[in-house]
């Protein structure tokens, strides 16, 4: 069953676990969206030329990732970001 009517791309066999991705990457969503509302830090990973994504910030993964970095001879503080949604105060009109 596919979740919300998802399913593979015309032309593409769907693995078996391709729906439960589409759940796994909406409840990841879900979670990234409310604690950046909350202005709870996030991580961004990766980079803007090839791609990335938010995640909750968690010390262990910070740590687990930017040794990662190392071993693929990345620079880690070119990989791996903390990000906080910073939102503005809106004045009197």
């Amino acid at each position: 069953m596919s979740f919300l009517g998802a399913s593979a791309p015309p032309g593409i066999s769907e693995p078996p676990l391709y729906p439960a991705r589409f759940s796994l990457d909406a409840c990841l969503c879900l979670l990234v969206a409310l604690h950046m509302v909350e202005q709870k830090e996030c991580l961004m990973v990766g980079d803007i030329h090839t791609g990335y994504v938010v995640v909750p910030h968690g010390a262990v993964l910070a740590e687990e990732l930017e040794q990662r970095c190392v071993k693929t001879d990345r620079v880690p503080s070119d990989w791996v970001r903390p990000f906080r949604l910073q939102t503005g105060t809106r004045g009197s009109p």
